[in-house]
């Protein structure tokens, strides 16, 4: 079972790799680790030692760009992201996890190797020939095995939260319901996209003894194309957000109560923050300007008495508790 799921990860490692290369393939590689990790050498020699179809780029030469970034997460653990830059700008990303710096910088050395030659060896040549022409070297801190199967993680990171949001303007009075959102992003891009799912209801609005509430059903896809991640904690994007569903407008405690259908279209334009309070844990808070594509005016009739006017623009914010897989 063990050999079949490392199979299974090199065969995943070959498919997102790209293409394999016969010739001596010129690259560039960017490393960024803490201090007790392997340092920038190092790493490069486990990457060279395991294949000789690659070198370093000289100055001006097209190469693809390896970036390699370990950084060590809140909650204890060691997180390593890995992105190819292929010169035509596509790009292509794994991230990894593990208890050891020194395990994480393995498995992404790995990872160069074989997308740069999927017949890349998983050993080192130095130590291979010292197996087949020596006695078996042992190493001199013995250690468990590494689950590679384990440590590797999608590319793509996807985030569902479930929270509580609130708005000015929308009714007479403030509006308030609950969220249900999902959110993706590629590793190897700051960009995000989703969609949300909202139930919102405002505060009951009395006029003349008479009472009027609004009930919003909404969905709200959104773009992020826009981050930054402040201090490895605080993740800040800049979103757009198409706002499109149902408000139901009822008035009660009147001759003939009843209650009317209308659509509802809006655009926002959001800023998003992300804060991590566990490993896959997370608060997000949402601000943002709202302005209604459908402007309505609402009356009670018989006589006809105003009770409310959707504004030009208003004001949403959002709290929520999501999970990143």
């Amino acid at each position: 079972m063990a050999v079949l799921r490392f199979v299974l990860v090199i065969g995943l490692l070959l498919f997102w790799a790209g293409r394999g290369r016969a010739d001596v393939e010129p690259i560039r590689i960017s490393y960024s680790a803490p201090s007790r990790c392997p340092s920038f050498d190092e790493f490069q020699r486990q990457v060279f030692e395991r294949t000789s179809s690659a070198r370093l780029a000289k100055p001006g030469e097209d190469a693809r760009l390896f970036e390699v970034r370990i950084e060590r997460g809140r909650d204890g653990l060691v997180v390593g992201r890995f992105v190819i830059r292929e010169e035509n700008g596509a790009t292509v990303a794994r991230q990894v996890s593990g208890t050891a710096c020194s395990e994480v910088a393995l498995v992404l050395a790995l990872a160069s190797a074989l997308a740069i030659d999927p017949r890349a060896e998983l050993a080192p040549r130095q130590k291979l020939e010292r197996v087949v022409h020596d006695e078996p070297v042992q190493d001199e801190e013995p250690h468990a095995p590494i689950d590679l199967f384990a440590l590797m993680e999608p590319v793509w990171e996807v985030s569902p939260s479930l929270g509580l949001r609130a708005a000015t303007g929308m009714g007479p009075r403030p509006t308030l319901g609950g969220a249900l959102a999902i959110a993706g992003r590629p590793l190897a891009s700051q960009w995000s996209f989703g969609v949300e799912v909202d139930y919102l209801k405002s505060l009951t609005q009395s006029v003349r003894g008479a009472s009027a509430d609004f009930r919003f059903i909404l969905l709200r896809p959104n773009f992020c194309p826009l981050a930054a991640v402040l201090g490895d904690v605080l993740r800040v994007s800049a979103c757009a957000v198409a706002e499109l569903g149902l408000v139901t407008a009822s008035g009660t405690d009147i001759d003939h109560p009843e209650s009317s259908d209308s659509l509802w279209a809006a655009g926002e334009l959001m800023l998003r923050l992300e804060a991590p309070v566990e490993r896959r844990w997370f608060l997000s808070a949402d601000a943002g300007v709202l302005v209604p594509l459908t402007r309505y005016r609402f009356t009670f009739d018989n006589p006809q008495v105003p009770v409310h006017e959707v504004p030009l623009a208003m004001f949403t914010g959002r709290l929520g508790l999501g999970v990143r897989f």
